[in-house]
């Protein structure tokens, strides 16, 4: 599953989701911290 960790969320989610077999990236990663919701989405 493609997972997108919001700005809200601890990164260190990250690691714990990617071992159990996520895809996973953060808004920070993609340049979003701090963006609209609609732009998250």
């Amino acid at each position: 599953m493609k997972i997108k960790l919001d700005e809200n969320l601890p990164e260190r989610l990250v690691g714990i989701l990617a071992l159990s077999g996520h895809d996973v990236e953060t808004v920070r990663e993609e340049g979003l911290t701090g963006g609209s919701v609609a732009a998250v989405w």
